[in-house]
This record gives structure tokens, C-alpha cells and sequence, in this order.
């Protein structure tokens, strides 16, 4: 799914629907199952495990904080 609260209610009708086991269910949005799939084998093609996920806002931050670093002007 695209958000956490869809995944959330996607978890929980699968967990009523299958009462025994439906907690074993990996049900995650796809960001997350992606980032958790590179996490445990992301080795395999060169990725470390360690690594962060950053959203538009910090993004845009880092980015400001390194053209300063390097002396650029960001516009």
C-alpha cells in the first residue's frame, strides 16, 4: 500500500479475517517493504544494511547544508 494507515487496516482485516497466524502478516507500505528487503539483502549487490531514509523536507535540508559546506550559492 501507499500510506502507513492503509497498511495498518490492511494488517488488522487480515489478522480478523485469519485469527490464528494473521499476526505473522507482513503488511507494510511499499517504501517500507523495499527499505526493509534492502536492509536484509541489500549486501548481495553491494548496499550496506545501514543506511537512511530521508523525506522531502530533510532532503532539501541536506542538501542546503552541503552547498554551504562547499561554499555554493544555492540559486
Amino acid at each position: 500500500t501507499f500510506t502507513n494507515k492503509a497498511a495498518g487496516e490492511l494488517k488488522e482485516r487480515i489478522c480478523n479475517a485469519v485469527p490464528e497466524g494473521g499476526g505473522d502478516i507482513w503488511a507494510a507500505t511499499f517504501h517500507s517493504t523495499c527499505a526493509r528487503i534492502l536492509r536484509r539483502y541489500g549486501n548481495i549487490i553491494g548496499y550496506s544494511s545501514h543506511f537512511t531514509v530521508y523525506g522531502t523536507d530533510d532532503q532539501k535540508k541536506l542538501v542546503k547544508d552541503i552547498l554551504k559546506q562547499l561554499n555554493i550559492d544555492e540559486k
